[in-house]
C-alpha cells in the first residue's frame, strides 16, 4: 500500500482541512482536501455455535468483539472514512441488518464476547466518532454464490473523521435484528479511508 506523507487533515473541531491548493487551467485556486484512498480490511470468525442473537448483540470472535485497524503502523496519522462494506461468508439470513460503531480510541466499555449486548454507552462518547449501518445486502446473481455483501451507510454522509491517538481504530459490530447464525460464520469489514 502506498502512503503519502501529509499533515493532519482534521482541525481542532474534527473537520477536514485543506492539504494543498492547486491552480487548474482556469486559474481559480481550489482547496485539495484529500490525497489518497487506503482500503483497510479485517475478518472475524464468530464462535462455532448457533446461539441465537437478539437485536443489539455484539458479533465477534469468542472472547473479542473488536474489529481493529492499526493505521499508525501503516504510516497513516488520521483520515476520513468515506465508504464501508460488510461481507459475510454465508447466504442465510439475508434480511438481517447490522451496525458498526466507530471509535478512534479504545472505548471505556465494550461487550466481553460474541452474543453479549452492545449498548450505546455514554462513557464511550469521547471515543465514538459515528456509526455505519449495513442494511441491504447484495447477493450473487448466479447459482453457486456463497456470500452476502452490504454497502455501508455512514452516520455522516460526508465521511467519518478519525484521528486515533494510539493509531488504532476500533469498531464494534452488532446486529439490528434477531437471528440464528451459522456456526463459525466469517464477517469481513472493509473501510475506505481518505488520507
Amino acid at each position: 500500500m502506498s502512503v503519502m506523507q501529509s499533515k493532519n487533515i482534521l482541525d481542532a473541531a474534527g473537520m477536514p482541512t485543506p492539504m494543498a491548493v492547486r491552480t487548474p487551467s482556469d486559474n481559480i485556486n481550489r482547496p485539495v482536501h484529500h490525497s489518497e484512498v487506503i482500503a483497510l480490511q479485517r475478518e472475524v470468525t464468530r464462535p462455532a455455535n448457533t446461539t441465537a442473537y437478539i437485536a443489539g448483540d455484539a458479533i465477534g470472535a469468542a472472547g473479542d468483539v473488536k474489529f481493529q485497524f492499526d493505521i499508525k503502523a501503516a504510516g497513516i496519522p488520521s483520515g476520513l472514512i468515506v465508504a464501508a462494506r460488510l461481507i459475510r461468508d454465508q447466504t442465510t439470513n439475508s434480511s438481517v441488518r447490522f451496525r458498526s460503531i466507530v471509535h478512534d480510541a479504545l472505548p471505556a466499555s465494550l461487550p466481553a464476547a460474541d452474543n453479549d449486548a452492545a449498548p450505546l454507552v455514554y462513557a464511550n462518547r469521547a471515543s465514538r466518532r459515528g456509526w455505519i449501518d449495513f442494511t441491504n445486502p447484495i447477493s450473487g446473481l448466479a447459482a453457486g454464490s456463497n456470500c452476502l455483501e452490504y454497502a455501508g451507510v455512514l452516520s455522516n454522509p460526508q465521511g467519518i473523521p478519525v484521528d486515533p491517538a494510539d493509531g488504532v481504530l476500533t469498531l464494534v459490530l452488532s446486529t439490528l435484528d434477531g437471528f440464528v447464525p451459522v456456526s463459525g460464520e466469517k464477517f469481513t469489514l472493509e473501510l475506505d479511508l481518505v488520507v
